[in-house]
């Protein structure tokens, strides 16, 4: 292919090549053609144009001037938060409902609104059983309870004014017997405890840090039966304090005069409390130090002297708050506070009635968040009392039906470990779980008499929009232990069982004035004893409805 194209070059070289001849060009007008004689041609060789420029260079003088500015103060109002409107508040509220056991509820308040004078209210609430447990020895097992409050406040502008009158009648039947055999008739098991109650109080909040804030109380109550034993208490107490550079300096003072009367004697008693404290808190902690000096006033007088001291550390924002707690009371076991426990309380004379000495109780623990909505508590403590109460069955020589029970004292050191934790969504849902062990070392006594050792509880609401609140409570006791004396002298001890109790409430809010409720009680039916030979209902259903004007 290669010669084939270098013999056609060759071929066309040969070619004699000749111009066109033959023809004329005839121009019209006044053009004159103009043939050049001298044609020079431009022997110059190209070059090449550089297109890269060279960069200019300028001098700048600068002349700093200053702008004249000029300021203009505005004021800054200050931010505004706008308040949560008020909770409606109703005047007037009713209750009512019915159940089995011949179950009465009846319930009315009368209160005032919002005031910046004073307020005032009055509290009435009846709840009665025609019934009660079956198979018991007692012909009637019902009770009955009626209380009364009246109360009033007036707000000065340095001081807070308090008066209250309460009353209670308590009507019941000692429908139990140690012995099974025995049988009662309504008449010789009938019990009464009649209460009537007056207190007031002044109270001061001065604005001013350095003054001493104070506050005075003052409570009379008077309590009678139906076996003409009577009890009057008069309760002064009086406590002042203010702040200084570093803390609080508080002081507290108090006399608790108790007169008993029974049926064969009297007997006066008067305890003296005076405390000093001082805190000091910071973000971070709060501590506390002081004591308890209390002087018990009877048949013989003894000087009780009880440390107080108190301490916790915030270490991560409200999550982790361990503390530790030292202190120590003298608590009055009085007629009215030993029947308030234990209603089927025999008769109790003043020589009964000894006065519990707290000697120390020792805390230690953590609490704490662990979120905006669920907070905890978890302690062990320790204490040793002195005079510690505890309720056992009468003996034959004491009662000859053997359906009360007196109580017994013994000193004792209880070790108890709790924990609790709550959980709160909104107003919707809560949740709290409770639980509490205790070990008791006794120093006469075989046991804490008719006192568990192992209390937890269960309790729950959930509100559905403000119209279906629904609740749910159970509670779990363990096993007691009963002291029990026959006819012959002979003691035994009865090992009671333990006890759970589920009860559930519903209440349908018809309007924001208008509900219905029914409560189940006592769900799984079951006829545990709290106190020995005295069975509690089993099954128990209420209904009612509740209005607000």
């Amino acid at each position: 292919m290669k010669k084939l194209i270098f013999i056609s070059t060759l071929f066309f070289a040969c070619v004699n090549i000749h111009a066109q001849t033959g023809f004329s060009i005839t121009a019209t007008g006044d053009a004159q053609p103009i043939i050049l004689d001298n044609i020079q041609k431009i022997n110059d060789p190209a070059k090449t144009k550089d297109t890269v420029l060279p960069s200019p260079s300028f001098t700048y003088n600068l002349q700093p001037k200053r702008f004249q500015t000029t300021v203009q103060l505005d004021t800054i109002h200050a931010a505004k938060i706008s308040s949560e409107p008020l909770t409606k508040l109703y005047q007037t509220y009713a209750r009512m409902g019915v159940g089995n056991y011949s179950t009465f509820m009846a319930e009315f308040s009368v209160a005032s609104l919002r005031s910046k004078t004073g307020a005032y209210g009055v509290h009435v609430k009846h709840f009665s059983a025609g019934t009660g447990p079956k198979d018991v020895a007692g012909k009637n097992s019902g009770f009955s309870d009626e209380d009364v409050n009246i109360y009033g406040k007036r707000f000065l502008k340095r001081y807070t004014l308090y008066g209250g009158l309460d009353y209670s009648h308590d009507l019941l039947y000692n429908y139990g017997s140690v012995p099974t055999v025995n049988e009662f008739d309504q008449a010789s098991t009938r019990q009464h405890f009649s209460y009537y109650s007056a207190n007031g109080e002044v109270k001061s909040h001065y604005a001013d840090s350095n003054a001493v804030n104070h506050k005075e109380t003052l409570r009379y109550y008077h309590l009678a039966d139906r076996y003409k034993s009577t009890e009057d208490n008069i309760l002064l107490g009086a406590t002042a304090g203010r702040y200084i550079i570093s803390g609080y300096l508080s002081g507290d003072f108090a006399v608790d005069y108790n007169h008993n009367v029974g049926a064969h004697d009297t007997i006066n008693s008067t305890i003296l409390k005076f405390q000093p404290m001082f805190t000091s808190h910071t973000k971070k902690f709060n501590a506390a130090i002081g004591v308890n000096i209390s002087v018990d006033i009877g048949s013989t007088t003894q000087t009780h002297p009880y440390p107080q001291a108190s301490f916790s550390y915030d270490i991560i924002n409200h999550i982790i708050v361990p503390y530790i707690t030292l202190g120590g009371y003298l608590e009055r076991n009085s007629y009215r506070s030993l029947s308030l426990v234990n209603p089927f309380l025999i008769t109790t004379t003043g020589a009964s009635l000894l006065n519990t000495s707290h000697k120390y109780i020792l805390t230690g623990g953590l609490r704490g968040s662990l979120s905006p909505e669920i907070v905890y508590d978890v302690h062990a403590s320790q204490e040793e009392a002195v005079n510690a109460p505890f309720f056992v069955n009468t003996t034959f020589a004491q009662d000859v039906f053997q359906n009360k029970f007196s109580v017994v004292y013994d000193n004792v050191t209880i070790t108890n470990l709790h924990g609790q934790i709550g959980w709160q969504h909104f107003e919707k849902i809560r949740l709290v779980a409770t639980g509490d062990y205790y070990h008791y070392m006794m120093t006469n006594e075989l046991h804490p008499w008719h006192t568990p050792t192992l209390r937890l509880s269960l309790l729950g609401e959930y509100n559905l929009a403000d119209k279906i609140v629904a609740r749910a409570d159970i509670y779990y006791l363990n096993g007691q232990y009963a002291k029990i004396q026959g006819a012959n002298g002979v003691t035994t001890t009865v090992n009671m069982k333990g006890l759970v109790d589920v009860n559930i409430g519903l209440e349908y809010r018809y309007t924001k004035y208008l509900s219905a409720f029914i409560n189940f009680n006592n769900i799984a039916a079951q006829r545990y004893e709290r106190w020995y030979a005295y069975p509690t209902q089993k099954f128990n259903l209420m209904g009612g409805l509740t209005y607000t004007f």
